[in-house]
């Protein structure tokens, strides 16, 4: 395993050949390669969402150990910088965020030189950018970018990173983003009744069962979709189903409708209220007619505003 770190690391930045003669074998000139190497890593909190609803909570600590020739001895400093990448607004950087030198590092079980733990809190992130906890907002993000200085005078990044290195097996670990956003869980199975259709021979009243999904992954940001958009009445009017792939986004509790154009090339009408414990939505196809009121209960309360 060891020499083929070696090799990888050798392959880092780039590599030369070069072949005397033509009908023979690439000869490989191993005294030109530029030995590389890359920080690793070995934990983390796994708390990449800076809370809105909760915001001095928030911590966010990783440790990672140091990968070249020489198990990270010649590593000489790790750095990371940050990014404040507003949703409304320009990019902000802070350089030098946290710095730590070779005198920093200690040789963990495995025999690599690691870093101390790398923590930091929101009052962290916001003093060094001047904010206060007014100045986020959902779907703000912060970049944490590593680098690394080699006893060579070299500096690796992931910009000057292979791919290779970035994989699940190397675990290259150089930048991550942290999300601001806030948690969001409303999947489950919820009664639903629908009223007010509009179809040749309708029913008065169409009642059941929705089930909402998760239809995303964006940390801090609630992505959801029905499964029936219809709630059941396509299958009462046209003895079919729904559209599919529609959404509704949860940004910290206000939701909003999104993705409503249909595989037709339809954009369906959705607007609704809150109603106690019911979510009253109304909607509508216009290319066909078909809509309704449909009550979504949630017991307990409707956990989200809507806009």
């Amino acid at each position: 395993m060891k020499n083929l770190f070696k090799v990888i690391l050798m392959g880092l930045v780039c590599f030369t050949f070069s072949c005397e003669d033509e009908d023979a074998a690439p000869i490989f000139y191993y005294e030109d390669l530029e030995i590389g190497a890359y920080a690793r890593l070995v934990e983390n909190s796994g708390n990449f969402l800076v809370d809105l609803n909760d915001l001095d909570a928030f911590t966010h600590s990783y440790v990672v150990e140091f990968v070249d020739e020489q198990n990270g001895s010649l590593t000489d400093a790790f750095s990371i910088d940050v990014v404040y990448d507003p949703a409304d607004g320009d990019d902000q950087t802070v350089t030098e965020f946290r710095s730590y030198t070779s005198a920093d590092f200690t040789m963990n079980d495995g025999g690599f030189m690691q870093s101390p733990s790398i923590s930091f809190t929101s009052a962290d992130l916001l003093g060094a950018f001047g904010l206060s906890n007014d100045d986020l907002a959902a779907e703000d993000r912060f970049r944490v970018a590593g680098r690394l200085t080699h006893s060579n005078g070299r500096v690796f990044n992931a910009v000057n990173s292979s791919a290779t290195v970035e994989s699940s097996f190397f675990q290259g670990y150089f930048d991550f983003q942290l999300f601001v956003g806030c948690s969001s869980d409303v999947t489950g199975m919820y009664a639903v009744s629908s009223t007010s259709i509009t179809c040749d021979g309708a029913p008065a009243t169409v009642t059941g069962t929705a089930e909402i999904s998760s239809a995303g992954d964006v940390i801090g940001i609630g992505e959801y979709e029905f499964d029936d958009w219809t709630f059941g009445t396509a299958e009462e009017c046209f003895d079919s189903g729904g559209p599919a792939g529609f959404q509704f986004i949860d940004r910290c509790g206000v939701v909003t409708f999104d993705l409503t154009t249909d595989e037709f090339g339809t954009t369906w009408s959705y607007s609704s209220v809150i109603d106690g414990d019911d979510w009253v939505i109304t909607w509508q196809n216009p290319d066909n007619g078909l809509g309704a009121v449909t009550t979504v209960t949630f017991p307990g309360g409707v956990p989200f505003t809507v806009e």
